[in-house]
This record gives structure tokens, C-alpha cells and sequence, in this order.
């Protein structure tokens, strides 16, 4: 039997969040779904590392470039991975997800992020 692609996890998703905990946890999580993983404790970490992904986990509050910012930069290139924020505050969240984005709020359900990250990953989202 052939899983749809639609349901298929991507290849590899570049989590960027500037709390060590937080990384450690999400890649765990992430692998053992299936997923490659990559980690970046900081917006220009990743945009230093020049890795192209099928996936972004990005912290909306980082030091430095902001979540925010780092989307709003990866947009003006040719294209933009899909993106899951992740965020503490809870009015940040509710914004992004009025505008159309995934957002979770931290603390948030495992499977939450599985599948919202399967949700922006597929094709025609």
C-alpha cells in the first residue's frame, strides 16, 4: 500500500528556537515521527547554516532577527518554506492565526505540532 503524499511527513524540518530545552525536546519528538531534523538556536544561526528545508518550527520571540523578521526575509527570496510559529503569547498567536498561519501557543500538545507541521506541508497549502 502506498501512503498519499499528502499524508506523508517532509523530509526535514530546521527547528529554530533560542531555548536549548525546547530544541532538545522538539527534535526528539520530530525524529521519532519520522522527520529529519535540524537545529538552530538563532534566526541568523539559520540563515548562516544556508540549508534549504520542507519545513521551518520557528520561535516568533528570538534574540536578534525575530521570527517574524526571518519570515518576512525568506519571503522576499524566490520561496518561502512552510512555516509552523510557535509562540508563549497568546495575542501574538491569536495574530498569526487570523492572518492565516499556523501558530501554536506554548506549552502545546506533541501531536499538535506533528500535525500542523504535516497540515503546512501539503501540497497546494
Amino acid at each position: 500500500m502506498t501512503v498519499p503524499p499528502e499524508l506523508m511527513a517532509p523530509r526535514t524540518v530546521d527547528i529554530i528556537d533560542d531555548d536549548a530545552d525546547l530544541r532538545r525536546a522538539l527534535r526528539r519528538l520530530l525524529l521519532a515521527n519520522g522527520f529529519s531534523v535540524r537545529v538552530h538556536e538563532s534566526a541568523e544561526a539559520y540563515l548562516a547554516s544556508g540549508n534549504e528545508t520542507d519545513c521551518l518550527v520557528l520561535d516568533v520571540q528570538l534574540g536578534g532577527i525575530s521570527g517574524v523578521q526571518l519570515y518576512s526575509r525568506l519571503r522576499e527570496r524566490a520561496s518561502v518554506p512552510p512555516v509552523v510559529f510557535i509562540t508563549a503569547h497568546q495575542d501574538i498567536a491569536n495574530d498569526l492565526a487570523r492572518s492565516g498561519h499556523a501558530c501554536l501557543q506554548k506549552p502545546f500538545d506533541e501531536l499538535a505540532l506533528v500535525s500542523a507541521i504535516n497540515d503546512v506541508c501539503r501540497p497546494g497549502h
